[in-house]
């Protein structure tokens, strides 16, 4: 066939009661020259069970490939064993709770070819899903093309990106190496990577259910254990975006000011790790409060507080739970 081929990733994990949702948008595209790629990062639940019972007595015209990871992979290592299995020119990316209209393919393929396969990567806006499945409104996300070059991420400001609408091309993909294993936004990391040569887009209309409450939504926490908890993991996630992103930002002649801001944002990171870090001393963590100057006050004050009196945090985890009851 003359039209590129294009693959679809479908990453789940433990996703049992909206994973079928996902797979109806996938086999429901209206291009043909597509490959399935569903691949499971070793779910505790019936997700992968369910992924195989669906696709058990398919019949359509793409062709579909499973994959169940042995040991749990995290986002970004799950994405590249997924591209590994894949062989497309243009690659998109589903979540398990998220749902891709029957056109999201074609229109985004339309648009690649005829920018004579331009851009490396191609987004676009989706609508706002409850839990439930109800539809809601449009979600618009940030024109790209509007960034030409990686100064443009403070000249213009940090785009809104939302990957459940992302496509790249494959060359892309392989040109930068795939993507660190350890990160959970792979969206901004590939975005940055496509806008500093200028090569990012956006297509003005939803092409994506992009569901409320799923996997990528927002986490109540509901002690100060939670907070720290994930105040840590997020410092490992950002400091491997962070560091990515230098890399990027100093092969495209950056201005002072640009490596300044991710520099701070990577200091922020540090500043979490070392207060939360077992074995640092009262007075330890005070010298931190006092020196990570490049870091705001009152995040610093709030991380302090957190990781050296968490016990004034109980009664306010009390009423919280008390109010959500």
């Amino acid at each position: 066939m003359d039209c590129p081929k294009a693959s679809l990733l479908v990453i789940t994990y433990n996703q049992e009661h909206l994973v079928e949702d996902a797979l109806r948008g996938a086999i429901s595209q209206d291009y043909e020259n597509l490959e399935i790629i569903v691949s499971d990062d070793c779910s505790t639940d019936t997700t992968f069970e369910k992924v195989e019972s669906f696709f058990s007595s398919y019949i359509g015209p793409h062709k579909v490939i499973l994959n169940r990871n042995k040991n749990n992979k995290g986002i970004g290592g799950n994405l590249n064993k997924a591209v590994s299995l894949s062989s497309g020119d243009l690659i998109f990316v589903s979540a398990g709770d998220d749902v891709s209209l029957p056109n999201r393919v074609s229109k985004v393929v339309d648009f690649w070819e005829s920018g004579s396969r331009f851009h490396d990567l191609i987004a676009s806006y989706l609508y706002d899903m409850e839990y439930s499945g109800r539809v809601l409104d449009i979600v618009e996300v940030d024109d790209l093309s509007r960034y030409q070059g990686v100064d443009d991420w403070l000249k213009i400001g940090h785009p809104k990106l939302i990957g459940a609408a992302h496509a790249w091309s494959r060359s892309f993909y392989v040109e930068h190496g795939g993507i660190p294993n350890g990160v959970v936004a792979e969206d901004m990391v590939m975005a940055f990577r496509a806008l500093a040569s200028s090569k990012a887009a956006t297509i003005n209309i939803p092409l994506v259910n992009y569901r409320r409450g799923g996997t990528t939504g927002k986490k109540i926490r509901g002690s100060v254990e939670e907070v720290k908890c994930s105040f840590l993991k997020k410092v490992y996630n950002s400091k491997i975006e962070l560091l990515d992103m230098l890399k990027v930002a100093a092969a495209n002649r950056p201005s002072p000011e640009l490596l300044v801001y991710f520099s701070g944002l990577y200091q922020r990171e540090c500043y979490v790790e070392r207060i939360f870090s077992e074995g640092c001393s009262f007075l330890d963590k005070l010298k931190f409060l006092v020196s990570s100057k490049n870091t705001k006050l009152g995040f610093r004050v709030r991380v302090f507080f957190y990781a050296t009196f968490p016990w004034l945090f109980v009664p306010f985890f009390w009423l919280k739970s008390r109010a959500v009851k």
